[in-house]
């Protein structure tokens, strides 16, 4: 019988860290919690700004989805 599985999709949005300790700092937070990566792809897409908290504006940035799975 196979076990059943959860998933779970996160989008990753770059800040001023370097992109490689973004990643790295997400996937040790999600194997933590017991994820396992299923695969990340490039998303183009609307994100919100954090230049200003205030204000809510949106700009088409370059972002990861990563989606990751665990026993449910």
């Amino acid at each position: 019988m196979e076990t059943p599985l959860q998933y779970k999709v996160t989008q990753l949005i770059p800040d001023e860290r370097p992109w490689l300790d973004q990643v790295q700092q997400l996937l040790d937070e999600q194997a933590r919690e017991g994820w396992e990566l299923v695969t990340a792809f490039q998303y183009q897409g609307a994100a919100p700004q954090r230049a200003d908290p205030i204000v809510q504006s949106l700009s088409h940035v370059a972002s990861t989805v990563f989606i990751f799975k665990q026993p449910a």
